[in-house]
């Protein structure tokens, strides 16, 4: 098993990896809307949810895979309102179907105060 570290978006802040690949899977860590050039979450759900997503493609393409190969997606919002508009988002980075098997969990909070975060496995070919 190897460890994917990335210091785009963020160096990790706490004892985990931002991703560890066994064989031929990627098992990604939750990715939050920070901004990695500001440091600060982005503003609203909308730019939260898309950073959220361009951090896990960062993470990724470090682990030599990429959104096409995602086989499983967990979403966690803090407000079931905007399910809706993640789903919109969602169809931003994983463009073509067969779409992932996935999750999406309504939470009391995040990390961060963040009010989106998305983590996945993918198949590394």
């Amino acid at each position: 098993m190897s460890q994917i570290q990335t210091f785009s978006p963020l160096p990790c802040v706490g004892p985990y990896s931002h991703a560890r690949k066994a064989g031929n899977m990627v098992f990604v860590s939750g990715q939050i809307g920070l901004n990695p050039e500001t440091r600060t979450l982005a503003e609203g759900f909308a730019a939260q949810a898309r950073q959220g997503l361009t951090n896990l493609g960062t993470v990724l393409r470090a682990a030599g895979t990429n959104y096409a190969n995602v086989l499983k997606v967990n979403l966690y919002v803090t407000e079931s309102e905007n399910l809706p508009l993640v789903n919109n988002i969602y169809k931003e980075f994983f463009t073509a179907e067969p779409y992932p098997a996935r999750a999406a969990v309504v939470v009391k909070g995040l990390p961060a105060n963040a009010i989106f975060e998305v983590e996945c496995t993918a198949f590394c070919p």
